[in-house]
């Protein structure tokens, strides 16, 4: 969340700016200058427009991820995870591993902005009653775009993509 309250004070500042800006041309205009400034003035407003537009949109990030129950916009992965699509509002959700690689990247969209995530795991394939299952041990995350994660198992010798547990924080 460090990257949105940081952009949250840029565009407040950057609207502050604006706001002096407008009391400036005001303030000359008021003064007597002829200057025709309606071009400045109407290029100010539509900077404002949009940066409150991206004000509000920043804000309503951090105020769903406050909340814990982050909705995905979508899951998609680098080589052969499948889009993965919700419509709920959840606490956890189950990423599929790439079964043909020791490695997963993720791309994760959250209200429109994207967060990436890599786990590395080793392969092992097991066969029981004529089903072929494979396993993935020594789980881990590599690299992530978020400030920071957590990963969390029962048997923490042994990490089991089945059993582990990664919490992100923003």
């Amino acid at each position: 969340m460090d990257r949105l309250t940081v952009r949250q004070k840029e565009i407040k500042a950057a609207i502050k700016d604006i706001d002096d800006s407008v009391s400036v041309i005001t303030g000359l205009i008021a003064n007597g200058d002829e200057t025709d400034y309606s071009g400045n003035l109407s290029s100010l407003k539509d900077q404002k427009a949009a940066l409150t537009k991206e004000q509000t949109t920043v804000n309503n990030n951090i105020k769903v991820i406050k909340s814990g129950k982050v909705q995905l916009d979508r899951l998609t992965g680098d080589a052969g995870e499948s889009e993965v699509t919700y419509e709920d509002s959840l606490t956890s959700y189950k990423f599929p591993l790439n079964s043909n690689a020791d490695i997963s990247r993720y791309y994760i969209t959250i209200n429109g902005e994207t967060y990436t995530l890599e786990a590395t795991y080793s392969r092992e394939t097991a066969v029981k009653e004529r089903t072929v299952t494979i396993l993935a041990n020594n789980f881990d995350i590599t690299e992530y775009s978020f400030n920071s994660i957590k990963i969390s198992q029962k048997d923490s010798t042994n990490f089991s993509s089945n059993e582990a547990k990664v919490t992100a924080y923003f």
